[in-house]
């Protein structure tokens, strides 16, 4: 049984424990206990008087971060708007995505999400044990920012304690007298509003730092970081052959001709099907559907060069996958410039065994070196390496497939698994709160904006009540088009 293995029993065990654990506690103090609906609601009144202190003591303090506050749950709700409206966008132009992501766009966080809808290439596990403090923490943080807030304002706190969603899914409520929240100043009930996502915002900004802090100190390179092969971008019309046939010459409506009578299609090369083409007196590699659509609509193709590395079997690496040349011929990669080390001591048609890492798997390939096309002289493998636009999700995959704990020690992964899973979790909360939807936080903040601008309560309600039911007909929108094109 292997270490990850053996983690999954415990795990398993602790969520079983800590639901019998509730199950307990709650039947104790059943006096306690409030059930709304699937949350389960157990009252405690801790950390009123800590809310207090904090909130009094620290006045000059609280003053200034209510305009950072209130700066932040503006940024992030122009965030998350944007986001949705990007992602139905992508969903509704590029069907395609369901290829690459099979989970729905709309997937909720429990124990194991990411086995069941199949994430595992994009995230790590999120145990029971990450799920119950995690969450605990990310909830704790959030409600514990609105009471101090609250006692600043000095808004009545009626009640604290914490909130169960299915019996499993921790969180924490601070629950306001609403008579006392709404005698005080739009501002002051803004920052109350905004605290609990500017805490979660801050959480994930420490998480994230000491994520990077553990993992420079904790994990090595295990190989050379490669994403993509070599690629270049032509225009259709300027290719020579095509599968053999000439074409130079030719109008892009004469070479769709030509495709289609000689029914031009790609072939196996390695684990891509491509079509073999001439530019320039170099061959070069391209799916013909591609080369297709580029000559219907105008445009550039791209084109991989005709590398080693393709026609060895290296991985086709999706969306944001990545791969590691760990050896050469026995000799030990590390990173890029060992590679550019070792890869002196051959020449163009040198034969190369290589070890590539991908996915956590080991695998062997072996290859003849080309010319490198750059510079015709240096050998050439055929891996290229571009710089990703989200640092927070490549951040994880690039360490998962090129570093690996120092001494063996998987329990480091466990550690820096967790660290990712709180900056990610505590910033999704904070996105997530500032919808301008019904009872979330981004609701009412949303009803107050309007409130202030146009100074009319009809025009305010109107509008916050447009904007809740456009969200939710977003998120109605986006699930049915993900089942209509997976089904």
């Amino acid at each position: 049984m292997s270490f990850f293995d053996v983690v999954n029993v415990y795990d398993f065990g602790i969520l079983v424990a800590f639901a019998l654990f509730l199950l307990i506690i709650f039947y104790k103090n059943r006096d306690r206990i409030k059930i709304e609906g699937v949350m389960i609601l157990y009252r405690t009144g801790l950390g009123i008087e800590i809310m207090d202190k904090i909130g009094q003591k620290y006045k000059k303090t609280l003053k200034v971060l209510s305009y950072f506050s209130i700066v932040t749950g503006y940024i992030l709700m122009l965030c998350i708007l944007y986001l949705v409206g990007l992602i139905l966008y992508s969903y509704i132009k590029f069907p395609q995505i369901t290829e690459i992501i099979s989970a729905p766009p709309v997937v909720p966080i429990f124990p194991y999400f990411t086995n069941v809808f199949g994430l595992e290439s994009f995230f790590p596990t999120f145990y029971a044990t990450y799920f119950i403090l995690v969450v605990g923490i990310t909830m704790f943080v959030h409600e514990f920012a609105h009471g101090i807030f609250m006692r600043f304002n000095k808004i009545k706190i009626k009640s604290t304690g914490l909130a169960f969603l299915l019996l499993l899914i921790p969180g924490a409520f601070v629950e306001q007298d609403d008579k006392s929240m709404n005698s005080k100043s739009k501002f002051a009930q803004m920052s109350v509003l905004s605290a609990g996502v500017f805490a979660n915002t801050i959480a994930a900004l420490i998480s994230f730092m000491l994520l990077i802090l553990f993992f420079s100190n904790f994990f090595v390179a295990s190989g050379a970081i490669f994403n993509t092969y070599p690629m270049a971008v032509i225009n259709g019309s300027e290719i020579d052959l095509i599968g053999g046939w000439e074409v130079s010459g030719m109008d892009n409506r004469g070479i769709l001709d030509l495709i289609e009578e000689y029914e031009i299609k790609d072939e196996q090369i390695g684990e891509f099907n491509l079509t073999k083409v001439t530019y320039q007196n170099v061959e070069f590699l391209v799916p013909i559907e591609n080369l297709k659509n580029s000559l219907e609509n105008g445009g550039g193709v791209q084109i991989f060069y005709d590398s080693p590395s393709i026609n060895a079997g290296f991985p086709k690496l999706e969306f944001f996958q990545s791969a590691a040349i760990t050896e050469i011929n026995g000799m030990k990669i590390n990173d890029y410039e060992s590679l550019t080390s070792e890869m002196e001591n051959y020449s163009p048609g040198d034969k190369a065994n290589m070890k590539i890492k991908f996915s956590g798997e080991i695998k062997e390939f072996d290859l003849t070196l080309g010319t490198n096309p750059f510079d015709n002289e240096s050998p050439f493998i055929g891996i290229s390496y571009y710089q990703t636009k989200n640092p927070l999700l490549n951040f994880y995959k690039d360490e998962q497939t090129l570093y690996e704990p120092k001494d063996g020690r998987n329990s480091y992964i466990l550690i820096h698994d967790f660290l990712w899973w709180l900056a990610l979790i505590n910033i999704l909360v904070a996105l997530f709160n500032m919808l301008p939807v019904g009872i979330l936080d981004g609701g009412r903040f949303f009803y107050l904006t309007v409130l202030k601008i146009t100074k009319s309560e009809k025009v305010a309600k109107k509008s916050f009540k447009v904007f809740t039911w456009l969200i939710l007909f977003s998120f109605v929108l986006l699930i049915l088009r993900w089942l209509f094109l997976r089904f």
